[in-house]
Parts: structure tokens; C-alpha cells; sequence
């Protein structure tokens, strides 16, 4: 349709609710995406074996349930240091407070799905304020600069490190994120510019 007038335009989300929440002591990584195929949650895992046993104190929370999650925690179990599983999750589904609470007691925000649109995860965690690391898929590109290869623990363990040791490259996402999530995906915002571009349309009379 060469002619059409194609406008972009995001369900959004709420920014008043996903509010950053304070400051943390100990870096938290968190990821809400469920234990299925196409969200890739062992690559997250495989990283997290690959960490540094030298890094600062660190955590990280898988939120969400999914088919795939006791085969998830089995891995963790024989192929993960018993230090890092001391510092791992896994809360196996919450309800949406919880999934808030969550992002409001993280600091950075992981996904590796393979294939998405916009998640409304990755919009209500840049809303909170949370460094995104990504995997580097067309739908992520938009969102952060930190994007790995879905399938390479290797550059998403890197990525976490480097998180993790320096902590003034979070800072940005803490205001960044949020002002642009408050620009581009407030939902109310986005549903009163909808109806505006509705009302605006040339409507025909009926013959």
C-alpha cells in the first residue's frame, strides 16, 4: 500500500505506576520473561556460569513461570557454582505487584528473546529505570545499546560483568530510560493521541 499514511504508535504502558524504585546496595539483575523456547532464558543461564568469581556482590531474579522453568532450575542446579545459585531466584510466576516490586528492586533488565515486537516487559522495566541488556533483534534495537547475539553466553556474560563493576554505566537508564518511556510509551498519552488522530481522519458522507 505505497499510498497509505502508515502512523506508528505504541500500546504503552503505565508510567505512573512503573516508577523507578530506590536505589539498590547489591547490583540486581532481574529478567521477567517466561521459561518458553523463543524467550531463551538458558543463555541467561550459561552467562551467569561464566561470571568472574571476583565481581562485586550481585543478584538476579527470574520472575515469570513457563513450561520450561524446572528443566531451567535443574541446569542451574548441576552446572552453576553453588555461589552463584546462592545469589539467583527463581520465583516461578507473581502476579503483576509482584512483577513491579521486582523491577523496582533491580538494577538492570536482561532479555535474550529470539524473536518479539515491543515487549511491554522491556518498556515496563525502562520505565522503572533499569539498564537494559538485549539481545540484538530488530524489536530491541530501539531500546538500548547494550545488544548481544542471542545465542552467545560468552558476550551476554561480558555485558553482565561489565554491568555489574561499573555501576556509572547503569546511571544513564536510571533518567534516560525513564524519560523516554514517559514520552513514547505512556499509554494514556499514546490512546489520547490515537483518538486525536481518529477524529482528524476526512470521514466520507454515505451516497
Amino acid at each position: 500500500a505505497p499510498k497509505a499514511n502508515v502512523r506508528e504508535l505504541l500500546l504503552g504502558i503505565d508510567t505512573s505506576v512503573f516508577i523507578p524504585g530506590p536505589p539498590t546496595a547489591t547490583p540486581t539483575m532481574v529478567c521477567t520473561r517466561g521459561f518458553s523456547p523463543v524467550y531463551n532464558n538458558l543463555t541467561i543461564l550459561k552467562a551467569l556460569a561464566l561470571l568472574p568469581e571476583d565481581l562485586p556482590e550481585w543478584r538476579f531474579n527470574f520472575v515469570a513461570g513457563g513450561p520450561l522453568l524446572e528443566d531451567h532450575r535443574e541446569w542451574a542446579s548441576k552446572n552453576l557454582s553453588q555461589q552463584a545459585l546462592a545469589r539467583m531466584s527463581f520465583m516461578g510466576g507473581v502476579a503483576s505487584d509482584g512483577v513491579l516490586r521486582a523491577l523496582q528492586s533491580a538494577d538492570i533488565f536482561v532479555s535474550m528473546s529470539r524473536s518479539d515486537g515491543t515487549a511491554t516487559s522491556l518498556l515496563e522495566a525502562l520505565s522503572c529505570g533499569l539498564h537494559p541488556i538485549l539481545s540484538d533483534i530488530p524489536a530491541n534495537r530501539p531500546w538500548g545499546q547494550t545488544l548481544i547475539p542471542p545465542n552467545d553466553p560468552v558476550a551476554l556474560a561480558k555485558a553482565m560483568e561489565q554491568a555489574i563493576r561499573f555501576p556509572e554505566l547503569r546511571k544513564p537508564s536510571r533518567h534516560g530510560a525513564r524519560s523516554s518511556m514517559i514520552e513514547l510509551a505512556d499509554s494514556s498519552l499514546n490512546m489520547q493521541q490515537l483518538v486525536e488522530w481518529i477524529d482528524a481522519l476526512p470521514i466520507k458522507p454515505r451516497a
